[in-house]
């Protein structure tokens, strides 16, 4: 049965050319997340707009072939330093927090003049968390292992299950009241 190291060994293998890493190695999981220290990415992500980041905290179960993926979301602020932008992590505070699984995308294509004075995309940047998601789902399926969703996902499955149920039941009794009416 695979374990822990070898779902973090596996991940880290489909890293290279990305701009994610692991960190925070446990016998039970890993967390995976953009690697801001890098500097080769700085350009790319400042220039991009990015402007929140996932760690993607991964679990696998020690009793079966499961694993869970939790995903928690942080601001990102760039500030110009000695060697041009720098990521600073919670630069703006907040009230809200994220933690579960979002399918969001972010697009950004800036049109300019490049080094040689042609027009073209200058900056062409797609960020979504889906493509982390990605790099540990395939890695975790090579080894046989099943994605199960975390406690607080399946709270949340069940509090909108439970929401449309009364919305429809709303809908229902008013649909009766104005009929007999």
């Amino acid at each position: 049965m695979p374990t822990a190291a070898d779902l973090a060994a596996a991940v880290g293998q489909r890293l290279e050319q990305t701009p994610y890493r692991i960190v925070d190695p446990r016998p039970d999981g890993f967390t995976m997340q953009l690697d801001l220290a890098d500097a080769r990415w700085w350009g790319v992500l400042s220039r991009s707009g990015l402007r929140e980041t996932y760690d993607f905290v991964v679990r696998v179960e020690p009793d079966g072939p499961g694993y869970s993926i939790l995903e928690r979301r942080t601001q990102v602020e760039w500030v110009v330093g000695a060697h041009g932008p720098q990521p600073r992590l919670g630069g703006v505070l907040s009230a809200s927090r994220f933690d579960g699984t979002s399918w969001t995308y972010s697009a950004k294509i800036r049109v300019g003049l490049d080094d040689e004075g042609r027009l073209r995309a200058v900056v062409a940047y797609a960020f979504s968390p889906v493509h982390g998601r990605r790099i540990i789902r395939e890695a975790a399926s090579s080894l046989g292992l099943r994605l199960r969703m975390t406690g607080r996902s399946k709270v949340a499955l069940g509090a909108a299950i439970l929401g449309g149920v009364v919305a429809v039941l709303g809908v229902v009794v008013a649909i009766v009241a104005s009929g007999a009416a």
